[in-house]
């Protein structure tokens, strides 16, 4: 027997005298190991899970940023409504939000000074937000000194209701003359050209000025709007009696284009909102022209005279109604009112109150007419309209 054989009998007699398996001899097929997955990005709106040590500020919910917070003034600081720090001046503080847009408030501790701000996050990292409250406070004074105060709105929106009111009379005026057989010859647009330039300059000075309150705003846009449709009115009128001189009749397009500027009139009207507003301003009344003064405040000299004349030129009749109280005391277009009864007159205003006095009588009228001075006795209705 060798000395191989002798050692393998004698191993394998030792394994199974101890019950453990035999050793192979050889190391057999090679084992296969396998490389761990690489790990995958979440998908998109899935959070990543937390890694050892990362804590749990990491383990969901969307990508973070850093607000470093910093005030001049003693001040609570907000972000999108919930109070997040209370910092003394000069002070640092961070804070983390999502990535996005917030809304960063400060009211210093006495709660007299005030700022605000959108304020963007924009991805992993720190955004320094400076809170200026003593800037702000001083901007906040600079607008409140540049707001217009409610009388001079007023007194300026007085300007633009008179102005409107001017194209609404000038266009009246050419819309009679386009009426009578080959009156619209002696007619001119160079009243509605003055009334539209008053228009304009009264207009441009509102938008220069700055309502402090919000109904104010309001009645701003509306008269911008009042006054756009007043424009278009007076350019068709305007279009309207060119056309008829040059045609020589006012039929066809001067019919046409008559029609496009009353369906334009009644934008001229401002909104009843606008009206209560203004109607209940002292400085507003007091600042129109008498005849407009008595029109607004439903004045109970105020008479349905059926004649009209320009703010600009208030003694000076523009248009006479047919039918109308004017009409029957004689008064025609181009007439310039002088005096009523001895008494001078400023305006038309006037002239009614001194018929009014002079109620089923007669009064004397001084006015003048194609460049004359007349007088006339006028027989006054006893009842007035």
């Amino acid at each position: 027997m060798t000395r191989h054989t002798v050692r393998t009998l004698l191993a394998l007699l030792a394994t199974v005298a101890l019950g453990v398996p035999a050793l192979a001899q050889d190391t057999g097929p090679p084992v296969t190991r396998r490389r761990p997955a690489k790990p995958q990005p979440p998908a998109q709106g899935t959070a990543a899970p937390a890694q050892a040590g990362e804590g749990s500020r990491a383990a969901t919910g969307p990508e973070n940023s850093t607000f470093v917070l910093r005030c001049d003034l003693a001040c609570v600081v907000t972000i999108d409504g919930a109070e997040v720090a209370r910092l003394e001046a000069r002070v640092t503080r961070k804070h983390t939000v999502a990535v996005g847009e917030h809304i960063v408030e400060a009211t210093t501790t006495d709660g007299k000074k005030r700022w605000e701000q959108i304020v963007r996050a924009e991805g992993k990292g720190q955004k320094i937000v400076n809170i200026e409250l003593v800037a702000a406070a001083a901007a906040e004074a600079v607008a409140a000194a540049a707001t217009t105060s409610p009388d001079q709105f007023d007194r300026a929106a007085a300007g633009v209701y008179a102005s409107i009111d001017d194209v609404r009379v000038a266009g009246s005026a050419i819309g009679s003359a386009l009426k009578r057989n080959f009156g619209f010859h002696k007619a001119s647009n160079d009243a509605l050209h003055l009334a539209t330039q008053n228009l304009k300059r009264a207009s441009d000075g509102v938008k220069l000025l700055t309502p402090g309150d919000e109904p104010r705003k309001k009645a701003a846009t509306d008269m911008d709007r009042a006054g756009g449709a007043a424009d278009q009115y007076a350019q068709l009128m305007a279009k309207a009696l060119v056309s008829a001189q040059e045609k020589n009749s006012a039929r066809g397009e001067p019919q046409d284009l008559t029609a496009q500027a009353m369906a334009a009139l009644p934008g001229m009207n401002l909104a009843p909102d606008t009206l209560q507003l203004l109607g209940q301003s002292s400085a507003f009344r007091d600042a129109l022209p008498a005849d407009l003064q008595a029109r607004v405040a439903q004045d109970p000299m105020d008479v349905r005279l059926g004649a009209e004349s320009l703010s600009a030129s208030p003694l000076l009749i523009v248009d006479v109604q047919k039918g109308s109280l004017a009409e029957d005391l004689g008064l025609k277009a181009g007439d310039r009112l002088i005096a009523v009864g001895g008494k001078e007159l400023s305006s038309l205003m006037d002239f009614k109150r001194g018929l009014r006095d002079a109620v089923g009588g007669r009064v004397m009228l001084t006015f003048e007419r194609e460049g004359k001075r007349q007088d006339r006795e006028l027989k006054v209705p006893g009842k007035l309209p």
